[in-house]
């Protein structure tokens, strides 16, 4: 239920005016020190700024607290977001405000005020691919690197790509959470704009209710007719090696009564080697229509959740570095990496090799071939008409799992024949590994063969 707009979050900031004021001095700072392709931009104006998605859709931005880190006006969060109506230019579903109340807050290491990602600079943000993505800060949290990007496309499906990368300077490996929204921070203050009534409606495990199991869940506050617009909120990716370990609809600030609309949810056990980073993508999606029908409004949302589910590399990843997309951990990072061991020497009739897709599942597909022995003897004279290729193998690999696979060469008798009168051979290796989003990689390996 919409219990305040965009007039009454204003009695609690900066009038219209000093927030104009605010985004005009941004844009007449120098930019000389940004990256090719960016531009100075405020990091948030509380609604001034509005991005529109392709559904006339808008996301706005929270400026934060310019008096240090607050829960309840975090940084780098969604601050009102909406739809325009028919009319409206761009034209939208319907005319709706307040689908976030300041919601996605990010923690980093824990749930306290020193773990959430936060700047007193309202003016450190930069603007990229045309306006479309906003760059917030890195900002140092318990010796870690963390920065967050928000990116809105134009065309194409709606929603609002959220990236937060977290890189690690250090020397030693660091173990650390990440975590999206809020459950500490006040009634309507850090969570969804839809409050009191607020409801998983449909979720990918196909009920209604958010677990760590769901790649995504929808939300609103109706099922009949919605106040506020559904939402999708698309967590996790296929092919990711990392998934939620919690989340929940329920905050525990003390002293509230609006307990659940504080959605949050959290990546724990997060391992980020020296100089490496760890970045988790998560897609909003608003959908409305005119009546504001909640079945069809909380349906609509969910065929999107699906839809990104299914979408190309090209729409999810669209304007994002490959080092971005190499650091994913819960979406697939398109970089399927494959190990082989092949120890020592191996008789022909009994030939192994341990295969590991360290990072996530993959489908393992090998062949080979060996040469025929260089020998004096009639049987190795007879063996250099022969062909010695492996029998094709396929195999799936849990990530991370390591799976000793048995493979069989052909017409291996005669081989074994012609190593036996001291000839030498060796099996050239050469392995495949497929993801579940397709992408490839290959790794050879040799074996000396023994009769």
């Amino acid at each position: 239920m919409v219990t305040y707009g965009p007039v009454g979050k204003q009695g609690r900031r900066r009038s219209r005016g000093a927030r104009l004021g605010l985004a005009a001095a941004a844009l007449a700072a120098s930019s000389a020190l940004l990256p090719a392709g960016a531009s100075a931009a405020v990091c948030g104006d509380d609604g001034t700024t509005q991005i529109f998605d392709s559904g006339g859709y808008y996301f706005d931005f929270t400026m934060g607290s310019t008096t240090g880190a607050d829960r309840n006006q975090p940084f780098a969060a969604l601050y009102d977001s909406a739809a325009n109506g028919p009319a409206g230019t761009p034209p939208g579903p319907r005319s709706t405000f307040d689908t976030y109340d300041e919601w996605g807050a990010l923690f980093v290491g824990g749930d306290g005020l020193a773990n959430l990602y936060h700047s007193n600079d309202n003016n450190s943000c930069t603007d990229e691919d045309g306006g479309r993505e906003h760059v917030y800060p890195v900002v140092g949290i318990g010796g870690l690197q963390v920065q967050r990007k928000i990116f809105v496309p134009a065309t194409g499906m709606p929603g609002a790509r959220i990236l937060n990368l977290i890189t690690n300077p250090g020397s030693s490996p660091v173990m650390t959470s990440v975590q999206v929204g809020d459950t500490l921070s006040d009634d309507n203050e850090g969570d969804l704009g839809s409050d009191t009534d607020t409801a998983v409606r449909s979720s990918s495990s196909g009920d209604a209710a958010l677990t760590p199991a769901d790649f995504w869940g929808v939300t609103s506050d109706s099922a009949t007719t919605n106040s506020d617009l559904a939402l999708a909120h698309v967590i996790d990716g296929p092919g990711g090696a990392d998934r939620i370990d919690s989340v929940t609809l329920t905050g525990t600030a003390p002293g509230t009564g609006d307990l659940v609309d504080n959605l949050m949810w959290r990546w724990d056990g997060v391992t980020i080697p020296p100089g490496g980073t760890a970045a988790f993508l998560s897609f909003e999606v608003q959908q409305g229509v005119a009546g504001a029908s909640a079945p069809t409004e909380n349906a609509n949302a969910a065929t999107q959740a699906v839809a990104y589910q299914t979408a190309s590399p090209a729409t999810i990843y669209t304007g994002m570095s490959e080092a971005e997309i190499a650091a994913l951990r819960n979406w697939n990072d398109l970089e399927v990496q494959l190990e082989l061991d092949a120890k020592g020497k191996q008789k022909v009739k009994k030939l192994k090799v341990d295969a590991t897709c360290p990072e996530e599942g993959c489908t393992v597909d090998l062949s080979g071939k060996a040469k025929a022995p260089a020998s004096s003897s009639k049987r190795a004279a007879a063996a250099k008409s022969k062909k010695f290729k492996l029998k094709p193998k396929s195999k799936e690999l849990a990530g991370g799992q390591t799976e000793t696979i048995t493979l069989k060469l052909k017409k291996a008798g005669k081989l074994r024949n012609a190593l036996e009168d001291g000839g030498k051979s060796k099996l050239k290796l050469t392995a495949g590994a497929t993801d579940a989003a397709g992408s490839t990689s290959s790794e050879t390996a040799k074996i000396k063969l023994k009769p």
